[in-house]
């Protein structure tokens, strides 16, 4: 996940993190918003990804999101929400070590289930 330019799910050496360098990403049709981790998951990363996207916000900016080797742009209009004049940006429920991708995904891209 990145925006600016900068990578906001900063991972820690494979010693500091447990051998781990990767965290679940979920397609959530359920979850409105994107939701990221507001800790470092117990070293797992160097910092908190909702506080670095918080600190990096601005207006008019795109999120991008890279799954494998390609790369998704959100554009600010799929996760800024007019009415109230607020992110869809939410913190991960309290045990949950991964990333929801919601609605704001599905607001920018056209998603296709294979379920063959």
């Amino acid at each position: 996940i990145e925006m600016n330019g900068e990578e906001v799910l900063n991972f820690a050496s494979a010693s500091q993190a447990r051998g781990s360098r990767s965290l679940p990403g979920i397609l959530d049709s359920g979850t409105s918003c994107l939701v990221v981790p507001d800790s470092t998951l117990g070293g797992l990363l160097l910092e908190s990804p909702y506080s670095k996207l918080m600190s990096l916000m601005s207006q008019g900016s795109p999120i991008y999101v890279t799954v494998d080797t390609h790369q998704f742009e959100i554009p600010f209009e799929a996760w800024w929400l007019e009415p109230n004049s607020t992110p869809c940006i939410q913190r991960t429920p309290e045990g949950f070590e991964g990333v929801l991708l919601g609605d704001v995904l599905f607001r920018a891209l056209v998603v296709m289930f294979d379920l063959s």
